[in-house]
């Protein structure tokens, strides 16, 4: 009887320890999925988070491009301005109607050769 007796007390620590072993493995399941769902979680945030830096940048990039593009259309008029007033001083300085009329005659003497005053 004793041996019975052993034998059904074995076979109880069996099942025991087997139950143990089942329930750990089930245990560790849940926390493995508990673990993915949880990286999952983080990993949806951080390309919500990405997004959100990518559109923001974007958003500065053409700001910064509107106004640097902005400041060179100013200072192409800026420029042009500058560049008229000078032609116009130069004009106004350098070429007055008496020495308009004079490099006119000039060149015509140089074009039409000296005057020939015996002919006519």
């Amino acid at each position: 009887m004793s041996k019975d007796k052993d034998e059904s007390q074995s076979s109880v620590t069996v099942q025991d320890a087997m139950s143990q072993v089942l329930g750990a493995e089930e245990s560790a399941r849940e926390a493995i999925q508990n673990c993915e769902k949880e990286a999952l979680k983080i990993l949806q945030n951080a390309k919500h988070k990405a997004e959100h830096i990518s559109k923001h940048a974007d958003q500065r990039i053409s700001h910064i491009h509107l106004r640097f593009k902005q400041c060179i259309a100013r200072q192409v008029k800026d420029l042009q301005r500058e560049y008229a007033d000078k032609k116009q001083q130069i004009h106004i300085h350098h070429y007055d109607a008496s020495e308009i009329d004079e490099i006119v005659d000039n060149v015509a003497a140089i074009l039409t050769g000296p005057e020939q005053s015996d002919m006519g």
